[in-house]
């Protein structure tokens, strides 16, 4: 929505005002499954969003500068963390998300960016507190059916996401054990409803992910665990089902992380198994056998990130040769991934620490030229920002710092010239320019180079 609308109409009290005539005339609902309930929510809500911007938009003196489309608004909705969809999943919808669905999305993020952070996490609790209360009303009415249970158990997921983001780990943690306890109730009662099954294997992985940063290793590796035997089951019994292998894949890369608190080769078995299997996803067979690759943007970005994590744990165990081969790796397919989705911001900060790990691998090879190198084309994907600038020109001092003054005095002098341009750009960046001062300790391989000295001098 435009600043303007926002002063006088509430997303927040849109999605209630809808859940509230929802609760008060839901006598009048005659369908029988969760498609045709969110169908019918939303047919309030677009009804109530109408209504909003007949009083607020359409009464108001015509210029084209304030106009605000119908559909632009009920797309910010969706956008926005108080989205219906996310109340009521699509079965057929992975947990990580339908990626054109969020190719559509994208071009809304502007204007949902406008909202502060604070403003869309309170919304997204109340929402979520309002519709567990929904769901209860909606249970003794709904016989023998399963979803409000199922929903409920869906929201209090999304609450423990929410607060885990907040960072009240106590509070999520309780929520995920309450949708886990429910979940697991109805994935036992509907064994044959595989999307019961990789539901609760999404709860069971997010709970281990969040004990993981509070401590909790060893609940947290059992937890994951329990997942990837789910996921595996549901691998077996449904082969031609490609999203269960994906789910499969992510969980495993998942465990690795859990893994390198104490066993780095039980890290390094579980995400070469996560890669394996969405490699296998990437490449398929046509009729005359040659290999093609699925234009997937999920599978890339996921084959990516664990790409990238197998690099950092050949790294640790200081086989740097293969790590740069593999952040080389993640990012390609990053790329391939940013292509399809130029402006999906996630995908643009996925390859930008992927640059990151693979200049840090680079210069753990004694490669500083490479490393300076990635540094640079790092600095193409946030041109206009600051602090970026001046992160990319001391990975050039951290490169330049790994070669000999005087053999390859010319290649540091470049470096350095190539960073004191990227400082006096970070001064005057558009968005987030650099306004501290310069820490010389970042840039001790420059300390001599007259253009530093000079810039060092226009700072005092």
């Amino acid at each position: 929505m435009e600043r303007k609308l926002l002063a006088r109409v509430s997303p927040s009290d849109i999605v209630q005002e809808t859940f509230l005539e929802a609760t008060r005339d839901f006598n009048q609902f005659r369908g029988t499954c969760r498609n045709e309930f969110g169908a019918w929510l939303r047919k309030i809500l677009i009804n109530n969003l109408r209504r909003a911007v007949e009083q607020h938009v359409l009464t108001q003196k015509r210029d084209v500068r304030r106009e605000v489309s119908l559909q632009a608004m009920a797309h910010a909705l969706e956008q926005s963390t108080v989205r219906l969809e996310t109340i009521l999943p699509d079965p057929g919808v992975s947990p990580s998300g339908n990626v054109h669905q969020n190719e559509l999305q994208i071009q809304l993020a502007d204007k949902l960016a406008e909202l502060p952070d604070d403003y869309r996490q309170v919304e997204a609790r109340q929402l979520y507190t309002q519709a567990l209360q929904l769901f209860e009303q909606l249970r003794p009415a709904s016989g023998a059916s399963r979803s409000p249970l199922h929903n409920r158990a869906t929201c209090l997921n999304e609450l423990g996401l929410l607060e885990a983001s907040q960072g009240d780990a106590s509070l999520a943690k309780q929520h995920y054990q309450d949708a886990i306890r429910q979940q697991s109730e109805l994935a036992e009662a509907e064994h044959d409803d595989p999307h019961m099954v990789r539901t609760l294997a999404e709860m069971q992985v997010n709970l281990g992910l969040l004990q993981r940063q509070i401590g909790e290793n060893d609940q947290a590796k059992s937890n994951i665990q329990q997942a990837i035997a789910l996921l595996q089951q549901l691998f077996e019994r449904y082969p031609q089902e490609p999203r269960h292998a994906h789910d499969l894949a992510i969980a495993l890369n998942n465990l690795s992380f859990v893994e390198q608190e104490a066993d780095w080769q039980a890290a390094r078995n579980s995400c070469q198994a996560a890669i394996e299997i969405l490699e296998s996803l990437l490449a398929t067979k046509d009729d005359a056998g040659r290999e093609t690759h699925s234009e997937d943007l999920e599978l890339k970005s996921d084959l990516a990130l664990c790409y990238n994590n197998l690099g950092a744990i050949e790294s640790h165990v200081g086989q740097h040769r293969q790590a740069c081969v593999l952040h080389r790796q993640a990012i390609e397919q990053q790329r391939a991934a940013v292509a399809r989705a130029p402006r999906l911001v996630a995908c643009r900060e996925n390859l930008n620490k992927h640059y990151l790990n693979y200049g840090r691998a680079l210069r753990k090879a004694n490669r500083p030229l490479a490393a300076a190198k990635a540094a640079h084309q790092r600095r193409q994907l946030r041109a206009n920002d600051g602090q970026h600038l001046y992160h990319v020109a001391r990975e050039l001092a951290q490169a330049a710092s790994q070669l000999d003054e005087h053999h390859q005095a010319e290649a540091r002098k470049k470096m350095a010239e190539d960073a004191v341009s990227l400082l006096e750009q970070a001064r005057t960046a558009q968005q987030q320019p650099l306004s501290g001062p310069i820490h010389v300790a970042d840039f001790l391989a420059f300390k001599n180079h007259v253009g530093f000295q000079n810039l060092l001098s226009k700072e005092k």
